[in-house]
């Protein structure tokens, strides 16, 4: 049995889910591990049961304390500071020991506890028709959401989203933040109004929208607001709805493009995910990548 550890938001959590899927897929015994959040609040918790209904194999605590001394309770912690770790039976698999590259050796684990966020198309483009069945929101749009969907279900709409907030506090804003600058929206609103035939409209998400209106001169924007707290995921099935897809280097708007079935989509990304980490598998190759 393997146990793959659910870590940070819901963009992430939606890739952890995928590899959870994957091996499922391939006849492995896996089941996740939610306890962190427990300890270690991260942006709303755990998300993916409420927002898409899913209903995987939890592992329980014993399950996970057999495996590998990871829990994140104080006490656990602090022994472990204090240099005193239990030894597991099985193995401590970290992401961060592959580089962050795509890695199918992974499917070949077996007794491991697996750390990452696993951001890679690749790791399930082979289960994709379970992922997209997993992944479906579950709360029917309701009040100007439904009025937005109509509205780019209409017309040619593109989402942008611009990714701030937890970016740019200090902690981040070395490693990860700071990348998709106002010159990176501007090429690819220009690149996007290239390809397209007809005028587009673009549909703009953001945890700081006042931001985007004082510092982006964007046109044809629509501003998505209103969607916060427990209501953010709605931005997600916002962007899956539209046509054409501008991301941030944000795995929340990853989803929101990925989600879009449409074989005729054109999604541009940075090309470069963070400024401190490479992250050199994390777009699929039909994407276009635009420098940040």
């Amino acid at each position: 049995m393997n146990i793959i550890e659910m870590s940070s938001g819901l963009g992430n959590q939606m890739f952890q889910y995928a590899l959870y899927c994957a091996m499922r897929e391939q006849g492995k015994e896996v089941k996740l591990n939610i306890l962190r959040y427990k300890y270690r609040p991260s942006h709303n918790g755990y998300e993916l049961g409420d927002v898409f209904g899913v209903s995987p194999v939890y592992a329980t605590r014993d399950e996970v304390d057999r495996m590998a001394d990871v829990s994140k309770d104080f006490f656990s912690v602090l022994r472990r500071k204090l240099g005193f770790r239990h030894s597991g039976s099985g193995t401590v698999v970290r992401e961060e020991d592959f580089g962050f590259r795509y890695t199918p050796a992974v499917f070949a684990l077996d007794n491991a506890y697996i750390q990452g966020w696993w951001q890679s198309e690749k790791y399930f483009l082979a289960s994709a028709g379970a992922v997209r069945r997993a992944f479906r929101f579950r709360a029917p749009l309701q009040g100007r959401n439904l009025q937005w969907a109509e509205q780019m279900r209409n017309c040619l709409s593109v989402s942008l989203h611009v990714r701030r907030g937890n970016y740019m506090n200090r902690r981040n804003f070395a490693s990860m933040g700071a990348v998709c600058t106002a010159a990176y929206y501007n090429n690819a609103v220009s690149t996007m109004r290239e390809r397209l035939a007809d005028t587009p409209q673009f549909f703009v998400f953001s945890d700081d929208i006042s931001w985007v209106k004082s510092n982006l001169d964007i046109p044809q924007a629509v501003y998505i607001e209103g969607n916060t707290g427990k209501s953010a995921c709605i931005d997600m099935q916002l962007m899956s709805l539209c046509r054409h897809h501008i991301i941030a280097n944000s795995s929340f708007s990853w989803w929101g493009a990925w989600l879009n079935p449409s074989p005729d989509k054109i999604v541009i990304a940075p090309d470069r995910w963070f400024i401190g980490r490479e992250r050199p598998d994390i777009l699929p190759e039909q994407w276009i990548r635009v420098p940040a």
